[in-house]
């Protein structure tokens, strides 16, 4: 169990840089400056990054686990 969590917690890390990395100039040039500064420009783009970055950690888990690499 030890082991999924660790591999869980890492692609979810790279996956939310990997998607950082990429997208966040070009929200950010999208927004208005004062919406960017106040919270709700960020956490709306973190909120989504977030829920991107868990689709994919799922997605893979879930290739993972059919190629017998990690057992839940």
């Amino acid at each position: 169990m030890t082991k999924f969590w660790i591999i869980a917690v890492s692609i979810f890390i790279i996956t939310t840089l990997i998607i950082a990395k990429f997208t966040l100039k070009k929200f950010r040039s999208e927004s208005d400056d004062r919406e960017w500064r106040l919270w709700s420009g960020r956490s709306t783009y973190w909120q989504l990054t977030s829920l991107c970055s868990f689709g994919i950690t799922v997605f893979i888990m879930f290739a993972l686990k059919w190629i017998n690499v990690v057992t839940f």
